[in-house]
Parts: C-alpha cells; sequence; structure tokens
C-alpha cells in the first residue's frame, strides 16, 4: 500500500506539471482569461481518469469496491458539468473570439496563441468527458472482477 500511496503522489506531480505547462503560455499571455478553472478541471480529469482507466491495479483504488462505486456513480453528473464547461468555451469562442485574450500582442502571436487555446481546450475537454463516460463502466468491471475472480 506504501508504494501504491508514494505512485499516486508521483502522478499528481506529474499531473500538475502537464497544466503548468500547457496553461504558463496562457497565464503568460492572455488578459482576463476566463476559462482558467475548466482548463485546469479538463486537464487533471484527464489525465486522473485515463491513468485510473489504464493503470487502476496500481491505484489505491484497485480493491476498494465502495470507493470505486462511489466515484463511479460521481462521475455520471460529473459529465454534464464537463459538457457544460466546454459548451460555454464553444460559445464564448464563436461568438466572441479567443482574440479579446489576446488583443494587445502582435497578430501573428494572436494567431499562434489562439490555436494553441483552442485546440488544447478542445483536446483536454473531449478526453475528460469521453474518460468521465468510459470510467463508471470500468469501475462496473472491476468491481466485478473483484468479487468474482479477487483480480482488478
Amino acid at each position: 500500500m506504501d508504494l501504491k500511496f508514494r505512485l499516486e503522489i508521483i502522478w499528481w506531480v506529474i499531473t500538475a506539471v502537464i497544466v503548468a505547462v500547457f496553461l504558463f503560455p496562457i497565464l503568460q499571455n492572455a488578459v482576463n482569461y476566463l476559462f482558467y478553472k475548466y482548463n485546469i478541471l479538463f486537464i487533471i480529469v484527464f489525465v486522473t481518469l485515463t491513468r485510473y482507466i489504464f493503470l487502476l491495479k496500481h491505484t489505491f483504488l484497485s480493491h476498494r469496491m465502495f470507493a470505486k462505486a462511489v466515484i463511479g456513480f460521481i462521475c455520471i453528473p460529473f459529465i454534464f458539468y464537463l459538457t457544460k464547461g466546454l459548451q460555454e468555451f464553444q460559445v464564448y469562442y464563436d461568438e466572441i473570439g479567443l482574440q479579446e485574450f489576446y488583443k494587445h500582442l502582435h497578430i501573428k502571436d494572436q494567431k499562434t496563441l489562439i490555436k494553441f487555446t483552442k485546440a488544447q481546450m478542445f483536446f483536454f475537454g473531449t478526453g475528460s468527458i469521453i474518460a468521465s463516460i468510459l470510467f463508471p463502466m470500468r469501475m462496473i468491471i472491476s468491481i466485478w472482477r473483484n468479487y468474482n475472480k479477487n483480480t482488478v
């Protein structure tokens, strides 16, 4: 269990580094960026749930049936929250545009940062929604395996 706890801490550090790497250009250049909360959430959810889907036996959840069931059920309403966040970003992008955040920069830099912001937001947003859909299914499979075969 001590090894799983250390591995979990390492993965959270890796997740924090990924968040920092992807948000640093936005944080450095954007003015009044409205989507930090969703952006951070998308990255954390995508990395964490994807890790749990594929590496479940190496996590603290591996043999905790009740925790798997609770977290699996929590994902169902959470999918709607993530979808709402991605939809808000899409509406803002369509109606106002991301150039509002970068209008103080040169046009070439604006285009690059708009492209980067849009791409990473849609990648992590869509990925987090897909991972949130697959995660409860993975928890059901894991609970069934744990109950019937004593594996993860």
